[in-house]
């Protein structure tokens, strides 16, 4: 209940959320005017969901909001003989509390995104880690299917990184793994994905790409690498193997099949690129 609840927010604009929240104010201030019952307490609803769901600052907007909409209404309806002051003192106070809930709900807010990006990226390169990488290839790949275009994997292994690693230690393999990030990152398309698989193997994920752009980005990625790491010793290079599929495959298939060229390309030489034959490739 609580999945669908969110899913239907999360499926609407902040425009329209924005609108739904205002409603609700004015349906609480209109059972508060008919002076039914005090629904002072409901106006945490709408400024919650915008604090939540909007932003900060809209959560601000709508306690604000709320506690001139309760102090009008109250204004209103109280005998004439009502002090003034007891009133602004009330909606103050009215306001201060709507303004703890509306900074409760954002920084929970703000946690709960900081925890959510941490559990989809690598902790020492900020790119996708190998499950969120899986995740989010394998929506691609249902849309490559539905949209009937192809997309290529390429799975990259650094050649010599574990003799580096050792001879120069964790700390210096650490920083060159960012730098090498940052590099690869650089190269593609916004629209590509990157993750770390682990160690020093990364994979890609190229969408409605041809054989020859697919051989060029490989090409660039390997630029790349050797930008970063110019004159280490033993060289720090890339073996990288590259799979096309039009979608009805999964992607752990797709990885294994990559994996497996790359292996093919370190048998060969280390620091090849192995495509496997797409269609219409000459």
């Amino acid at each position: 209940m609580i999945r669908l609840i969110q899913g239907f927010f999360q499926a609407r604009s902040r425009t329209s959320l924005m609108l739904m929240s205002l409603a609700l104010v004015i349906g609480i201030g209109s059972i508060d005017y008919a002076d039914y019952f005090s629904l002072g307490l409901f106006y945490v609803a709408p400024i919650a969901l915008v604090a939540w769901y909007v932003s900060r600052s809209a959560g601000v907007a709508f306690a604000l909001l709320s506690a001139l909409v309760w102090y009008f209404i109250n204004s209103a309806v109280v005998p004439p003989q009502m002090d003034q002051a007891f009133l602004i003192w009330n909606g103050a106070v009215r306001f201060g509390f709507f303004m703890v809930i509306s900074s409760l709900v954002s920084s929970l807010r703000q946690a709960y995104d900081q925890q959510k990006a941490l559990a989809l990226t690598d902790s020492l390169t900020g790119v996708l880690n190998g499950r969120a990488f899986k995740d989010q290839a394998s929506i691609e790949l249902m849309r490559a299917r539905r949209n009937k275009y192809k997309v290529a994997i390429l799975y990259l292994d650094l050649d010599n990184f574990k003799a580096l690693n050792d001879s120069s230690g964790h700390f210096a393999g650490d920083l060159l793994l960012r730098n090498i990030t940052i590099a690869l990152a650089s190269s593609l398309r916004s629209t590509d994905l990157l993750g770390r698989l682990g160690g020093d193997e990364f994979a890609v994920l190229l969408a409605g790409t041809s054989a020859p752009q697919v051989r060029a980005t490989a090409s660039r990625l390997q630029a790349a690498v050797l930008s970063v790491a110019p004159a280490l010793e033993p060289p720090v290079t890339v073996t990288i193997g590259a799979v096309t599929s039009d979608g009805f495959e999964d992607i752990e298939s797709l990885l294994t099949r990559a994996d497996n060229m790359m292996y093919q390309g370190k048998a060969s030489s280390r620091g090849s690129i192995l495509v496997n034959r797409i269609e219409g490739d000459a």
